[in-house]
């Protein structure tokens, strides 16, 4: 096992190389730095198995080192040993990628070791499933865009087949040309879920690129993009003013437009009727969207973010059964909450929790 040490206490170091050497014996390779820049030079051109690292350096202060280490490309499994007891910071260490947070004097050999182990094969399960992730989303993406593409031919062709049949028997009205437009509606219906299908895979991967976002835009840009459906059942979006958030533009916009497509959708009213406000308190921002439609049964609300999980017939609403599903990833992947509180005739509130930025 080779093992990299970033600490300037001497005494420190010498207490944790003894522990090393003593438990792994032979097999362990240490190389240590009393610098943050000369260790991360190491891991940059050799293998390091395991990174143990204190987080005040001298050329590096303890958030310095904390932006550097979690922001680490191919980086081994680090392991912070500091002299700091803040709960709060390991905390978010851990959530960052760091593999452990041990205060140096609480330290043993058997955690040491112990630790040193674990974080090597938590690296490795980590390393695999990203893997696997990445390998399924290739295929899928690939699989979507293959099922795209025919279906577009097979549209085009049974346009082409009705439109050509139309012009050799123009006085023939008892072809069944029903069927055709019958395909062409189901092909539009499997597009759709295509789409779906590819936003729901998506939507993790820019978590990495948030920024401040004003969230009345999102919303409005939803209810733009769905200002022709509005319109025609007679419907009103009213969009209060909405504070920011740390997040992604697009994939909030894609929250709000299924969200809001839901309302109008299963929506029953002559004057169909949505609203979304928002709300602040000390610790987080609530957005709530609020309608005036056909709501949803008590026993029902459980399964309503599964994909695929449909409370009415295709026939009746047509749509793919992924628009929570999408609705709750994006707010999982905003580190957000969602609940969903409705009655059946009266109209539904979906109240948004986000952390504020």
């Amino acid at each position: 096992m080779h093992i990299l040490i970033a600490e300037d206490n001497q005494d420190h170091l010498e207490l944790i190389v003894d522990i090393l050497k003593s438990s792994f014996g032979n097999d362990c390779k240490i190389q240590s730095y009393t610098s943050l820049n000369d260790a991360i030079h190491h891991i940059n051109h050799q293998h390091v198995d395991v990174f143990l690292c204190d987080l005040k350096l001298p050329d590096s202060p303890i958030e310095n080192t904390v932006e550097i280490i979690k922001n680490l490309e191919d980086a081994p499994p680090i392991i912070v040993l500091t002299s700091l007891h803040d709960d709060e910071l390991a905390n978010r260490l851990v959530k960052e990628g760091i593999q452990d947070f041990l205060p140096k004097d609480e330290l043993t050999p058997s955690q040491l070791v112990r630790a040193c182990h674990y974080a090597v094969e938590r690296k490795k399960l980590t390393q695999s499933l990203l893997e696997k992730n990445e390998d399924y989303k290739a295929f899928c993406y690939s699989l979507t865009h293959d099922f795209r593409s025919s279906l577009w031919q097979v549209s085009g062709f049974a346009q082409i087949f009705k439109r050509e049949t139309q012009k050799k028997y123009p006085q023939e009205t008892s072809l069944p040309f029903e069927y055709l437009d019958k395909i062409s509606t189901k092909i539009e219906g499997i597009q759709r879920l295509i789409e779906d299908l590819q936003d729901f895979l998506s939507i993790d991967s820019l978590s990495d690129t948030y920024s401040a976002v004003p969230v009345t835009l999102a919303a409005r840009n939803a209810a733009d993009m769905l200002g022709e459906t509005v319109a025609r059942k007679n419907g009103i979006i009213e969009v209060e003013s909405l504070p920011e958030i740390k997040g992604n533009l697009s994939q909030l916009q894609l929250l709000f437009s299924n969200l809001l497509s839901n309302a109008i959708k299963y929506n029953q009213s002559e004057r169909p009727y949505i609203k979304v406000s928002a709300e602040t308190n000390d610790d987080n921002i609530t957005i709530v969207v609020e309608d005036n439609g056909i709501g949803i049964p008590a026993d029902k609300l459980g399964s309503i973010f599964t994909p695929f999980e449909r409370l009415h017939s295709k026939d009746l609403y047509p749509g793919s059964g992924l628009g929570l599903a999408i609705v709750k990833r994006v707010v999982k992947s905003h580190r957000g909450r969602i609940q969903v509180k409705s009655k059946v005739g009266e109209g539904t509130r979906v109240i948004l929790q986000f952390p504020k930025p």
